[in-house]
């Protein structure tokens, strides 16, 4: 049970604007849709790709390297 709010934790602790680009880095990135991110944040239902990106992203932010200068995506989708 320790891990099933962590995810959320993590982003409510951000401020409104890193928020916001958090957000749009992680959507960009794993090509996840913008309401299915805030279902996947409240229910805790990432797939193991999407948690790996969401914990790439929050690492490079604990480390202060600004959301716009990451590039690519944690994974390719076949669409």
């Amino acid at each position: 049970l320790g891990d099933v709010y962590k995810r959320q934790d993590q982003y409510d602790a951000l401020s409104e604007q890193d928020k916001k680009e958090f957000r749009e880095a992680f959507l960009k990135k794993s090509g996840v849709s913008y309401p299915s991110f805030y279902v996947k944040l409240r229910n805790n239902t990432f797939k193991p790709l999407e948690e790996k990106c969401f914990s790439e992203l929050m690492t490079q932010y604990n480390f202060v390297i600004p959301f716009e200068e990451l590039t690519g995506r944690c994974y390719s989708q076949n669409q």
